[in-house]
C-alpha cells in the first residue's frame, strides 16, 4: 500500500506529543509502520495475511483476536482493512482495539465511503465495488455510529490539511484520481487545493474514502 502523504499528515499530527506506541491492524506491506517509525512513534503492526506479515516483518494474526496486553497502545490504526470484514467482526476489532488502548488512546479509520460522488458517477467500475473482497461498505454517518456503539468517543472525519503540503515537499507524489493525475503531476498545488477541500471541509463527507479519528471513552 502506497503511503498518502495527506493521511501521513494528519496520522503524524494527532499523534504529536511524548513517544507514542502505535499498533497497524492489516498492515499490509508495513509501509504506514516504516512511515511512523522514521518519525520516533514506536510502531508495530498485524497482517492476516502469511505474505504480507513476512513482507512487513510484523505479526501473523487476525485483527478480531489482538495479541496485545489490555491498555497497553497509545493508538491503533487501520488503513483499508475493515471493508474486509463481516459486520460482526469489524464490531469484535473495536472492542479489541479500545480493549487495548489506553484511556483516551486515539482509533483511526480509513475505509471506502459509499456516500462518495464518483461512486454515483462510476457505479460498479468504483474503486469501492472493484474489488470483491469489499464486503462490507460503510459512510460516514454509518461508521461513526459503529464506532460510537463500541465505546469511543470524540469522533471527527474532516481534519485540517496545509494549501500546500505537497507542493511544499521534495517528494512531489501525485494522486492516481481517476485522470486527474495527469493535471495534478503538472500543478501540484491544484492537487493540493483538491485534497484540502476533499478533507478540511465537509466535502470530506463525499470523498471516495472516509477518514476517522475517535478517542477510547
Amino acid at each position: 500500500m502506497t503511503v498518502s502523504p495527506y493521511i501521513a499528515f494528519v496520522l503524524l499530527n494527532e499523534l504529536q506529543g511524548s513517544i507514542p506506541k502505535v499498533l497497524d491492524c492489516g498492515c499490509g506491506s508495513g509501509n504506514y509502520i516504516a512511515l511512523l517509525e522514521e518519525h520516533g512513534v514506536e510502531a508495530y503492526g498485524i497482517d492476516i495475511s502469511e505474505q504480507a506479515a513476512k513482507t512487513s516483518k510484523q505479526i501473523l494474526g487476525s485483527a478480531t483476536v489482538l495479541p496485545v496486553k489490555n491498555e497497553s497502545l497509545d493508538a491503533a490504526i487501520s488503513i483499508h482493512m475493515i471493508e474486509h470484514l463481516p459486520p460482526k467482526d469489524v464490531s469484535k476489532f473495536l472492542g479489541e482495539a479500545r480493549r487495548v488502548l489506553k484511556h483516551q488512546g486515539l482509533l483511526f479509520l480509513a475505509t471506502p465511503n459509499t456516500y462518495s460522488l464518483m461512486r454515483i458517477v462510476l457505479r460498479r467500475k468504483w474503486y469501492g465495488h472493484r474489488d470483491s473482497t469489499h464486503i462490507n461498505l460503510f459512510n460516514p454517518i454509518k461508521l461513526r455510529k459503529e464506532v460510537e456503539k463500541n465505546g469511543f468517543d470524540k469522533i471527527r472525519t474532516t481534519f485540517t490539511l496545509p494549501l500546500l503540503l505537497v507542493e511544499r515537499s521534495s517528494d512531489k507524489w501525485t494522486l492516481p484520481y481517476y485522470g486527474l493525475h495527469r493535471l495534478f503531476h503538472i500543478c501540484h498545488w491544484m492537487q493540493d487545493l483538491f485534497m484540502y477541500l476533499l478533507v478540511s471541509t465537509p466535502l470530506a463527507n463525499i470523498r471516495d474514502t472516509t477518514w476517522l479519528v475517535a478517542q477510547k471513552c
